[in-house]
Order: structure tokens, then sequence, then C-alpha cells
């Protein structure tokens, strides 16, 4: 196992009360991130994008939300924040996480927190190498 590296990198900070889509999907191109496995001298990667545009009305003050920047204004700056009241918002469209391979595969893989993302492409990647997920501390999600 001593040859073995599973590692994340990320290309935007990352914190973490704010792991929702809505807060990353303004990063041009939206490639956030990567999570690599190193086995037996190969290295496989899957890179990690925030995909998806932004809708969403205030149902307490009509205002249209459509970036990032939005939320940030008004104070919804956390998870917390923006899940206080799930009635504040009436969304009709929100972004999202999802997996692609190193050459450009989408994986489908969508998710709407950067640490289910994370979660994911660290289970493709141990499992598509054969190797255990326990050994990584991995739960199968």
């Amino acid at each position: 196992m001593t040859d073995t590296l599973l590692k994340t990198t990320w290309l935007v900070p990352m914190q973490p009360d704010r792991t929702d889509a809505v807060f990353y999907q303004d990063y041009v191109g939206g490639h956030i991130g990567s999570v690599t496995l190193q086995h037996n001298g190969e290295v496989q990667t899957i890179e990690i994008y925030c995909e998806g545009d932004i809708e969403a009305v205030n149902t307490d003050t009509a205002k249209i939300y459509q970036s990032s920047y939005d939320f940030f204004e008004d104070g919804y700056d956390t998870d917390e924040k923006l899940f206080s009241s799930p009635d504040n918002f009436d969304w009709d469209e929100n972004p999202w996480f999802d997996l692609y391979s190193e050459d450009g595969e989408h994986l489908d893989c969508v998710s709407h927190n950067f640490l289910e993302a994370q979660n994911f492409a660290e289970q493709l990647l141990v499992e598509n190498a054969g190797l255990d997920l326990a050994l990584f501390n991995l739960d199968k999600v």
C-alpha cells in the first residue's frame, strides 16, 4: 500500500461552511478541482466541475438571484444561512457538481456539495483500480 496515493487538489478556495454548488458557480470554466489516484506506477485523475446556472427568486423580496455574488451580497454566504429557511427561495435553476475523466468523458455523477463530489470521485478511482474502499476509509455512497 506504500505506493498508493489518493489526493484531492482544489483549484479554487473551498470553504467547509460553503459546500453547496451555489457558492462556486461563478468560477470561469467551472473546473474547480481534481482527485488523483496513484497506484502501482499508474496515475488516474477525475476532474470536478461546477456546472449549471442559477436562477432563484427570493420569496420575501422578489429579488432574482443569478450568481453566487447575488447570494453573498444579501448575506447568504454559508450553507447554514442559505438553507436556514428553504422556503426563502423559489429555484428555477440551480448549479451542481459533476465529474469528468481526465480525457473529458462525462461520468454523469451529479452532486450538490463539493464534499460529496470529492467522495464520488475517490470512490470511482479506488473501485476502478480494484482496491478496497475501506483501505481509504471510504464508504460506498
